[in-house]
């Protein structure tokens, strides 16, 4: 597992945000999954305290908190759970497009195809098949449940914890930009957008998985959606090729 695929910013964005009580009861919501999760809260906080210690100590040197984590999920847990945490980590957390390209950018195709008959049209595809995908999509991408449990959330008092990262970080609920939870909302959209795919993948046929990433780079282009390499085909993305 290579850590170096994300910068320690990243790392640091994902383990700030999973040191949260306001943010633990999402864990499932995002793709995250342990046999004990309070577990690894605590052991993460543990990591993250001790990393300030060295941090402190010499500034110019950040310490390798990924891997400290890596280690601690194999040791304490499993080598699956270090890998099953990695895995997400590098292909299902979203703080910003960057961060997961690919998905986002179909993501972002298939909610345009979804809710712009003009856009489907021009899929070429069966009003059958049409149907079948976009109700599929509708059902499972849908975030409106956990929207509620955000405002929720955000009502509680915040813990010891919780306040004292919230003004390291400045954090701001009334600023999309620093508000924590605009970055975990993105990680569960984009994590039933997966899970979207992975149910809906084997009722297409080859010649129907074609006409979506053939469209797919037209529309991406159409709507000047910026892509750090070309759009991939989704057979790609889900290690069908």
């Amino acid at each position: 597992m290579n850590t170096a695929v994300l910068t320690p910013k990243q790392w640091g964005l994902i383990f700030t945000l999973l040191s949260m009580d306001i943010i633990f009861p999402l864990y499932e919501a995002m793709g995250l999954e342990f046999k004990d999760k309070k577990n690894f809260l605590q052991q993460l906080r543990y990591l993250i305290i001790e990393n300030r210690k060295v941090y402190e100590t010499n500034p110019n040197a950040i310490p390798p908190l990924a891997e400290q984590v890596i280690k601690m999920l194999t040791t304490s847990f499993s080598q699956f759970q270090a890998k099953h945490f990695y895995h997400w980590a590098t292909t299902v957390f979203t703080s910003v497009h960057i961060d997961q390209p690919q998905w986002s950018a179909w993501e972002t195709l298939f909610h345009a195809w979804c809710y712009n008959a003009t856009q489907q049209s021009k899929l070429k595809l069966s009003l059958e098949k049409r149907e079948i995908i976009f109700s599929a999509y509708r059902k499972t991408v849908n975030i409106k449940d956990i929207e509620r449990q955000v405002i929720q959330l955000k009502a509680q008092r915040l813990s010891d914890w919780d306040l004292e990262i919230y003004a390291i970080h400045q954090f701001n609920h009334d600023d999309e930009l620093s508000d924590p939870f605009s970055s975990i909302l993105y990680t569960i959209e984009i994590n039933r957008f997966q899970l979207f795919l992975k149910a809906i993948f084997p009722q297409l046929h080859s010649s129907e998985k074609e006409i979506l990433w053939e469209r797919g780079q037209q529309l991406l282009v159409e709507r000047e959606i910026w892509m750090p390499e070309p759009l991939k085909h989704l057979d790609h993305l889900l290690n069908l090729r």
